[in-house]
């Protein structure tokens, strides 16, 4: 089913025209890592205030140098203790999730041991990082862990990309290309609390498919969030799937105006899911301009509504949505002139339950910003966490401290 984006007459000036851009005042900046590269890609807020960050490493100058990793720090961003995990293989963490017992299980991916091969890893530490189990998932493909969800029972449904490197699709590093090299389809994985596999799914099809999040149900299901590409034609579609406990397909929903890609989904407190992302027009023939999407959509996959925001001069992206302790919406990602341009800013915007824009913020940068994580901490700021580098240098993770505005 395809339908088109609505609401969109509020148009890519909202926040200009109302005049709502801010400044919101940063309490404080920190940076982590060492070596090549150290990648950060999800942020937990702890009990105590912390916060832990999972991240991969780049320590040696081959591949099998990554390690995935795990930091714990303070409330003000000292680091507690570090831990790196894989063994001698290669290895990178992209989400946590806490367990009951003060602890995380982080999913990832890691490589075999010829590297020939990759697969999904989840592992489980204790609270001060000892691993007390891992365990890796896959088919004679490459499988790469993405999304990770807790179901009803205390187990996890992972969500990732199976590729086939023999079926070449284009450089991943092409200008507004979001994919592998080879074809991608979606890889669902459900297992117990122990990590014990109870299935797991490929969803193959024709299509170059890139799987980016997920959202469990309150019925024991989850909900995919998916892009199409179709690369070198500039025509992305998103596609939401929801499936039951057992893997199968309830219901599927896709948004196909423009070249449209989703990046992170949430289920909202009235039983509704939100995808950020971005979107550029079918006439836009190089995809050089671009705009932050923002979806609301209710139960079901229903469109309740849809806004798209930014400058009409720049790119903007919404790489990871959040719903407040409040109710309202907050999106992350980035603004930049052109995907040809080293350099861009972090762009933050809010919007109210119904999609009414509250305020923006633009965080000016000479760096190459990938931020990616977002948390609402107890005083009401917003920790953003995500990967910095400047010309020349390597990526280190770093976390911005924000008093979000009123």
């Amino acid at each position: 089913m395809n339908k088109p984006l609505a609401c969109l007459t509020l148009g890519v000036l909202v926040f200009l025209a109302l005049g709502l851009t801010t400044a919101s005042a940063e309490t404080w900046t920190k940076t982590y890592g060492h070596g090549r590269d150290t990648m950060g890609h999800g942020v937990l807020l702890l009990a105590d205030g912390g916060f832990s960050v999972v991240a991969e490493s780049q320590t040696g100058n081959q591949e099998a140098g990554l390690r995935a990793l795990l930091m714990k720090l303070d409330p003000e961003g000292v680091v507690v203790w570090e831990r790196t995990y894989g063994g001698d293989r290669a290895s990178a963490g992209t989400k946590i999730l806490a367990t009951d017992d003060g602890g995380f299980v982080i999913a990832g991916t890691i490589q075999s041991d010829d590297g020939d091969d990759a697969d999904v890893l989840l592992l489980c530490v204790d609270a001060d990082g000892n691993e007390l189990w891992s365990k890796t998932y896959g088919t004679p493909l490459f499988e790469y862990g993405g999304a990770l969800v807790r179901t009803a029972d205390g187990g996890y449904i992972v969500t990732g990309n199976s590729v086939d490197p023999d079926d070449f699709v284009a450089d991943p590093g092409a200008a507004g290309y979001d994919g592998f090299a080879g074809r991608s389809n979606v890889y669902i994985l459900r297992t117990d609390a122990l990590g014990n596999e109870i299935w797991s799914r490929r969803c193959t099809t024709s299509d170059n498919v890139i799987a980016s999040g997920a959202a469990a149900t309150s019925d024991g299901g989850v909900v995919i969030l998916t892009y199409v590409l179709r690369f070198p034609i500039l025509d992305t579609d998103i596609h939401l799937r929801k499936l039951d406990a057992v893997g199968n397909e309830l219901w599927s929903k896709a948004w196909a105006d423009g070249d449209a890609s989703g990046y992170d989904l949430i289920a909202t407190r009235n039983g509704g899911f939100v995808v950020s992302g971005v979107i550029a027009g079918h006439g836009d023939p190089a995809r050089g301009k671009g705009d932050a999407l923002l979806i609301k959509a209710d139960a079901d996959g229903n469109e309740l509504w849809s806004r798209t925001y930014g400058l009409p001069d720049m790119i903007e992206t919404a790489h990871e949505v959040m719903e407040t302790s409040t109710g309202n919406l907050i999106c992350v990602g980035w603004q930049e002139r052109s995907y040809n341009i080293y350099g861009d800013d972090i762009y933050i915007a809010s919007f109210d339950a119904g999609g009414t824009p509250l305020w923006e913020r633009i965080t000016a940068s000479t760096s190459h910003n990938l931020h990616e994580g977002l948390v609402e901490c107890s005083d009401g700021t917003l920790l953003i966490a995500g990967s910095a580098a400047r010309p020349g240098q390597p990526f280190r993770i770093q976390l911005i401290k924000l008093e979000a505005p009123q």
